[in-house]
């Protein structure tokens, strides 16, 4: 699975747009609590053993902070640890 989001992680607006590509392309629009809802719907369903996230080391506080905010839960970790890779 590969989580793509448009724009810079250092904007402070809404992230209304995230691609996701598995088995098909999906594009997650809206306003923010949906994409972040749609997202975990997705990857709690898909349920990959790897993420590939472009930039998640800066996406995903931001992220995560947005989704406790909707009261979503993003499902991206099972132990509650991330790994980095170094490009």
């Amino acid at each position: 699975m590969e989580v793509h989001v448009p724009g810079s992680p250092f904007a402070r607006d809404p992230c209304c747009s995230i691609d996701v590509v598995h088995e098909r392309n999906e594009q997650l629009r809206g306003n923010e609590g949906t994409v972040l809802a749609d997202l975990a719907g997705l990857v709690a369903a898909i349920d990959p053993h790897v993420v590939l996230f472009p930039r998640s080391d800066l996406w995903l506080p931001r992220l995560l902070a947005a989704a406790e905010e909707a009261g979503t839960v993003l499902p991206f970790s099972r132990s509650g640890r991330y790994r980095t890779l170094i490009e």
